[in-house]
Parts: structure tokens; C-alpha cells; sequence
């Protein structure tokens, strides 16, 4: 009877807690292009001689290839990265200008 309690247990805690599901797109070939409009939804393993990543990855990305391009990506990060730092330079003057209220200077 104890042995079934434990298993109906460990069945239950198995139910319960979800794993996630891993998902990738492996592209190969002689030229693997991710054009400007597409989006891959996984992580991304590409293997050839010449590829070019001009759309968007929601995903990790392995490349392995004599000529890697990731145009698209290295974009965005810029965007985001002078976002950020746009960001923060306004909360910190706005901040400044509460402190100053606060403190009376």
C-alpha cells in the first residue's frame, strides 16, 4: 500500500510540473540565407560554406561556416543598446531633478 501511495505520488508530481520542450531549425547546405522578412522561432544551428542571417531569431544561434553574416541581429542589438542607454540617461536626470526636490538643493 505505501509503495502505491509513493508512485501515485511521484505520477502525480511527474503530471504536474511541465519540462519544456527543446526545438531547433537545422539548416545545412552549400549557402544558408535567413532573408530580411523571415523569423525563425527556435534556436537556429546552420551548417555551409556561406551564411547570411538577415532576419530575426528568437533562439540561440550555432553558425558553422567559412563566411558568417548576421546583419539583422547586430542591428537590433544596436537599437536596443542606444535604447538603454537613452533610457537610463533620462531616468537618472528625472531622478536627480526628485533627489534635489527631496532634499531641498
Amino acid at each position: 500500500m505505501r509503495v502505491l501511495r509513493v508512485f501515485v505520488l511521484v505520477a502525480l508530481v511527474l503530471t504536474i510540473t511541465a519540462t519544456p520542450a527543446a526545438a531547433a531549425d537545422i539548416r545545412q547546405g552549400n549557402d544558408v540565407i535567413i532573408g530580411p522578412t523571415e523569423t525563425v522561432e527556435d534556436d537556429l544551428y546552420a551548417f555551409a560554406a556561406t551564411i547570411a542571417i538577415n532576419g530575426t531569431v528568437h533562439g540561440d544561434v550555432v553558425a558553422a561556416g567559412n563566411n558568417v553574416s548576421v546583419e539583422q541581429e547586430m542591428g537590433d542589438l544596436n537599437k536596443n543598446t542606444l535604447l538603454y542607454n537613452t533610457t537610463v540617461q533620462i531616468l537618472t536626470s528625472r531622478l536627480a531633478t526628485l533627489r534635489a526636490a527631496i532634499t531641498g538643493r
